[in-house]
C-alpha cells in the first residue's frame, strides 16, 4: 500500500511540475584578431562559461561554430540582429531554439590572450533583442577565474529565458 501511495505522489509531482527548460544557441564571435591565426584560447573559456551557465540552469544548449570577424565597430552598436550571424540564427531556428545569444569577444592591442570587451546580445527567435550586455577591460589571472567571470555574466541573461 505504501508503495502505491509513494507512486501515486510521484506522478501528481512530477505530473504538474513545469517544464521550463528552453533551447538556447550560442555563437561566440572573435574580432581584432589575425584573420588566419588560431582560435584564441580565451574564447573557448568564454563559450565554455556561456553553456555551462545555461546549461546549470536548466536549459538546453547549443553552438555554432566561432566566428572569426573583421572589427568595424558595427557589430555591437545595432538592435538588429547582424547580417553575418543570420545564417546561425537560422540554423539555431531550424533546429528547435527558443533563444539565441551572441558573444561577441573583442580582441585589442597586443593582448590577444584575453577580450578587451565582451558584448552579449541575446534574440528571441524572431530575431528581437532582448537583452545586451557588455563588460569593458577585465583582466584574468587564469582561465579559471575567467570561466567563472563568464558563467557570473550568463547567469545576468538566464532570468529572461522562458519557454
Amino acid at each position: 500500500m505504501k508503495r502505491h501511495l509513494a507512486l501515486v505522489l510521484s506522478v501528481i509531482v512530477l505530473g504538474t511540475a513545469p517544464l521550463g527548460a528552453a533551447t538556447v544557441s550560442f555563437l561566440v564571435i572573435e574580432t581584432g584578431l589575425p584573420m588566419n591565426g588560431e582560435i584564441a584560447s580565451s574564447s573557448k573559456v568564454w563559450e565554455n562559461g556561456l553553456l555551462d551557465a545555461f546549461f546549470d540552469g536548466g536549459h538546453i544548449v547549443s553552438n555554432a561554430r566561432l566566428l572569426r570577424l573583421e572589427d568595424d565597430g558595427t557589430l555591437k552598436k545595432s538592435g538588429a540582429l547582424p547580417a553575418v550571424v543570420k545564417a546561425d540564427f537560422d540554423d539555431a531556428r531550424e533546429g528547435g531554439a527558443d533563444f539565441f545569444v551572441a558573444a561577441f569577444l573583442r580582441y585589442a592591442g597586443d593582448d590577444h590572450e584575453q577580450p578587451q570587451e565582451v558584448f552579449l546580445k541575446l534574440y528571441d527567435m524572431n530575431g528581437i533583442l532582448v537583452y545586451e550586455f557588455s563588460s569593458i577591460g577585465r583582466t584574468f589571472a587564469n582561465p579559471r577565474d575567467e570561466f567563472i567571470d563568464a558563467k557570473r555574466i550568463a547567469s545576468k541573461l538566464i532570468p529572461l529565458v522562458k519557454r
